[in-house]
């Protein structure tokens, strides 16, 4: 397949994505920016891979079936709404066509102590907290109280419970440092600092 003729089918692809994200942006926004009285994450400039997995993840119960997962049980049905395969993957390429926000600082804490928290995290999720590996999403477009309520899912058992879900599992893992509800806020406290840093900058 020639170059022209890739970059006309994910155009396709994007632009199919743009119809099914029409019943997502009641929650996420028209840009996917988020909103947070409806308690939904900002979504644009995620990788398409990565948004797609989390949507196979609540359509085959790998998330969001956890009896206090209420926002899970809604995304579940949600993302059971899409087609086929090829719709979910057409939504995350169009989000991920869509540029990321800096949403507003809300949360307090010791940066300092996050710094040093958040050195284990940038194995994945990258030192600026922008791109990590394959399966770890960028950090600093997500809002700093969602950010803090999915740390909190995974040390409750809440998110990654399944142990068919290797990265969900592996982050429950990871998030054992955070041994109190402070060190959760510290660590994002921390990385709300690094939106202004362009991707490679070392933490300084």
């Amino acid at each position: 397949m020639s170059i022209l003729a890739v970059w006309f089918a994910f155009t396709a692809s994007a632009a199919d994505g743009a119809v099914h994200y029409a019943l997502c942006a009641s929650c996420h926004g028209r840009a996917a920016e988020g909103i947070d009285w409806a308690e939904a994450p900002a979504l644009a400039g995620l990788p398409a891979d990565y948004v797609e997995r989390q949507l196979l993840n609540y359509q085959t119960g790998l998330r969001g079936s956890h009896p206090d997962d209420a926002k899970g049980h809604q995304m579940q049905s949600m993302a059971k709404t899409l087609p086929s395969p090829s719709a979910t993957r057409a939504v995350a390429e169009w989000i991920a066509t869509l540029p990321a926000p800096e949403p507003p600082v809300t949360v307090q804490g010791d940066v300092t102590a996050g710094k040093a928290l958040y050195a284990a995290c940038a194995t994945c999720h990258g030192e600026p907290g922008k791109a990590g590996v394959a399966d770890a999403p960028p950090l600093t477009s997500l809002q700093d109280w969602y950010l803090v309520r999915q740390l909190q899912a995974y040390r409750q058992g809440i998110r990654g419970n399944d142990n068919a879900d290797g990265p969900g599992t592996q982050m429950r893992t990871m998030v054992a440092s955070l041994t109190n509800d402070q060190a959760v806020k510290d660590v994002v406290a921390f990385i709300q600092t690094l939106r202004d840093d362009p991707p490679g900058k070392p933490i300084p």
